[in-house]
């Protein structure tokens, strides 16, 4: 169907932005339920008990899930807080202690399980952001994720090669979607003018409405929407009747936006 209530064929923007979720990359409960083992793994093999003793992959589990348990009480969420949080409260739990420093034991958090256990790559993304780099335009992520920009920079661009310059996660600045602080935080590193973005994300929600909100220009991506799974995120929002804003079922239409 390509660009959908599309009323110009440019928005004028000069650099990219997009979301990682069900736009770069899709998942699945398998591989969440396996990266998530990778990273309690990791704690467990990098923590020791207050006795010195080793902890047990159960032990950490169940303090990461009270610590998680307890956050959802006040409405929070892991890709809330940044990792050293998530580590610290762990460690609390238990009684725990490392010899790393907090920032290094947060970023192996932060990495554990990824690598071992990658999402699918959505090939429709190399190819956009390949084409812009041949441009000179500059794409950048900015997504809800419990993972650091830092580790997700690495990833994107070691293992999958896509040429991404920066990534603005909501762990790293403690807002989430549609927060517009996220997408200015993206033009701040750009140096550039929010208007001068376009952010292009799956959710209606949280991409369009915190792009627009940020004033960026923004478009709405409906290309994996059939692969979405998880309960807890809820069906994609429908784009409201009339709206000027581009729906896109390709990647590759985002190229007409530049």
């Amino acid at each position: 169907m390509g660009v959908a209530l599309l009323e110009n064929t440019s928005s004028g923007a000069s650099a990219l932005s997009l979301d990682l979720g069900e736009t770069v990359f899709w998942d699945t409960r398998e591989i969440l339920e396996a990266q998530t083992r990778g990273r309690v793994e990791t704690l467990a093999r990098l923590l020791v008990g207050r006795s010195g003793a080793p902890l047990s992959i159960d032990e950490v589990s169940s303090a990461r899930q009270r610590v998680l348990a307890r956050w959802g009480t006040t409405g929070l969420i892991a890709s809330s807080l940044p990792n050293a949080d998530m580590v610290r409260e762990v460690m609390q739990e238990l009684g725990a202690r490392t010899n790393l420093a907090m920032e290094d034991l947060a970023e192996r958090y932060s990495e554990a399980g990824l690598r071992e256990h990658p999402p699918h790559l959505n090939p429709e993304a190399r190819k956009l952001a390949d084409e812009l780099v041949v441009r000179g335009v500059p794409v950048i992520v900015t997504s809800n994720t419990s993972r650091s920009g830092r580790t997700w920079r690495s990833f994107l661009r070691d293992v999958w090669g896509l040429p991404v310059v920066e990534a603005v996660t909501s762990c790293d600045l403690g807002a989430r979607k549609p927060d517009p602080r996220l997408f200015l935080e993206g033009a701040r590193r750009l140096d550039v003018d929010p208007s001068a973005v376009l952010h292009v994300g799956d959710r209606w929600d949280r991409d369009v409405v915190g792009a627009l909100g940020a004033k960026m220009h923004a478009a709405l991506y409906r290309g994996l929407w059939p692969r979405y799974w998880n309960p807890e995120e809820g069906p994609p929002v429908p784009p409201p009747s009339g709206t000027s804003v581009p729906c896109l079922d390709h990647l590759s239409d985002a190229l007409s936006l530049f």
